[in-house]
């Protein structure tokens, strides 16, 4: 510098004023230059974030805009108190078909996938990993991808990405059903096969829920997914799949869901015969108990047509999100206290949007 004078030179207290005019991501990144940055630029973060949370609903705004056939585009947007949406991530992709991700994010973390290429990321800090491609099918064979799953495991702090998928030669299997788990930083980096197979069923690919080092998914007797057997369960810890029986003495030809609330596991039961939907909360010793019903007149005032403009993703929130039929519009409705709240979005009349609960946070993804 002028006059020799070092960077060092320059008091704490300036560095900090101009580190804080910068994003939270884009100042991260200085964290390597040296220790004591290191240690200005951590805490520095943390006061940011918690004053990034304080502003925060506690939900983001997943919006996929497919501009042709090779490319989409996905925006990450936060909802903020007050009303306004503030832009976490934005990312383009050259697969089309990038359609599904689970439905929840774990300590600030989202898993993606286009069913070929899997990716983690944090909105928060725009870090972004593409995992390993798993190995490809068989050249003259097709895969059809049954299940992704996105787990943490508190006691080893570890997160792990699950695919079951199975091998067909035109309608013929030529594979049993497999399941592949990667660790994130693990010493290999790979993908391996587990030795306990799933159950041999039917899988809704974008219905999971994580709760408590646990995945949840429903399993179906058929491949059009109306006839529900049961509830799976893998434990992140163990690698271990295991059954759990849904509420007894429900229509199982309807559409259901997997949802949490209030820490616990919620099964929701659509009639959409009889227009209405049933909430019921799983217990320790794997009991169901009925919570919440709601019907169709709940929301005339929105004009509401149909059960399938109902999203359970925010009811962690003790939401359920709302769009009425072609009007763009998205309202939350509070199932205790059955007030609604419209909520900002993009244009949803041509593109695709979901809400999912959500904190920001710093949690980093340990990948080499």
């Amino acid at each position: 510098m002028e006059g020799g004078r070092s960077f060092d030179s320059i008091p704490e207290d300036i560095i900090l004023y101009i580190l804080s005019l910068l994003p939270l991501n884009c100042f991260l990144r200085l964290k390597c230059v040296c220790k004591a940055w290191y240690v200005l630029i951590k805490d520095l973060a943390e006061v940011q974030l918690k004053r990034s949370r304080e502003t925060s609903l506690g939900m983001i705004q997943l919006y996929f805009t497919i501009s042709d056939r090779n490319m989409i585009s996905l925006d990450i947007s936060s909802l903020q108190i007050g009303g306004g949406l503030k832009t976490l991530m934005t990312k383009t992709f050259n697969y089309w078909k990038f359609i599904d991700f689970g439905q929840y994010s774990i300590n600030g973390l989202i898993c993606l996938t286009d069913v070929k290429n899997f990716y983690v990321c944090n909105p928060t800090t725009e870090e972004f990993v593409t995992l390993p491609v798993y190995p490809s099918a068989p050249v003259t064979s097709r895969r059809c991808v049954y299940q992704i799953g996105f787990g943490y495991c508190p006691v080893t702090n570890q997160y792990k990405v699950l695919n079951i998928f199975q091998d067909f030669y035109e309608q013929e299997p030529v594979s049993m059903v497999k399941t592949a788990v990667i660790t994130l930083g693990s010493s290999n980096n790979s993908w391996r096969i587990l030795e306990n197979p799933p159950p041999d069923y039917y899988y809704n690919l974008r219905d999971n829920v994580y709760l408590n080092g646990t995945i949840y998914w429903l399993v179906f007797y058929d491949d059009r997914c109306r006839e529900l057997l049961d509830i799976t369960a893998f434990d992140v810890r163990d690698e271990t799949f295991r059954f759990i029986s849904q509420p007894q003495g429900l229509r199982y030809d309807n559409k259901s869901n997997l949802a949490e609330h209030e820490g616990r596991l919620c099964f929701i039961d659509s009639n959409m015969d009889e227009y209405f939907f049933e909430i019921y909360t799983m217990l320790e010793d794997h009991q169901w108990v009925f919570r919440y019903r709601f019907g169709l007149g709940d929301f005339v005032s929105l004009g509401v047509q149909s059960l399938f403009s109902v999203q359970y993703s925010c009811l962690k929130k003790g939401k359920i999100m709302i769009e009425p039929e072609w009007t763009g519009k998205w309202f939350l409705y509070d199932i205790k206290s059955k007030a609604f709240e419209a909520i900002p979005v993009r244009d949803s009349k041509t593109n695709w949007i979901t809400l999912i609960p959500f904190e920001e946070s710093l949690t980093c993804i340990c990948w080499d």
